[in-house]
């Protein structure tokens, strides 16, 4: 009768050789399947990014249309919310933010709130309307102006860019409607 050695028989080269590859085609697939994964998730980003809403649209198309705009920012207040923020603006880091109570003052009266900024700009708060003639929000803007443009002139572009913005607003909802 004979006893099996306690030690581990010596491996062959090729069969090591053969483990170090299929290791290395493993390495290789799992690299694959990672950096796949990774790109999904960087393309569903982008992806979302993409998405923005009818607001924001509108204050896109007008930034093409007008050099005289230096910022702009549509405050209404989202649905399931009782705060009134801006939801479409030009500074995406300003999206969001509450509206102050100097600003929700205009919409609750009426009343332009204006005052002359430095180089020539005029800050605008305006209230929002949609097309049936319903208050519902406010449009902040800062408009740049000619060397001694007077306020009231500043007042009136303003507001011919409020009744464009009226002119394309069927309803509340319609600024919360996602666009591709």
């Amino acid at each position: 009768m004979r006893f099996k050695s306690k030690r581990p028989a010596a491996v062959s080269p090729a069969i090591s050789n053969r483990n170090g590859v299929i290791m290395r085609k493993k390495i290789a697939i799992l690299t694959v399947l990672v950096l796949a994964l990774a790109g999904c998730t960087l393309a569903q980003e982008v992806k979302g990014q993409e998405k923005r809403t009818y607001a924001q649209k509108l204050v896109d198309d007008l930034f093409a249309k007008r050099k005289d705009l230096v910022s702009m920012g549509i405050h209404v207040t989202p649905p399931g919310s009782s705060d009134n923020v801006i939801i479409a603006s030009n500074v995406k880091s300003k999206l969001g933010k509450k509206s102050s109570e100097p600003d929700m003052l205009v919409m609750t009266s009426g009343n332009p709130l204006v005052q002359q900024k430095p180089d020539n700009v005029y800050d605008i708060v305006l209230p929002l309307y949609e097309r049936s003639g319903k208050t519902i929000g406010i449009v902040g803007m800062n408009l740049q102006c000619k060397a001694g443009e007077s306020e009231a002139s500043a007042l009136l572009r303003a507001r011919g860019i409020i009744d464009g913005l009226k002119k394309q607003i069927p309803s509340e909802a319609k600024l919360f409607q996602e666009l591709r």
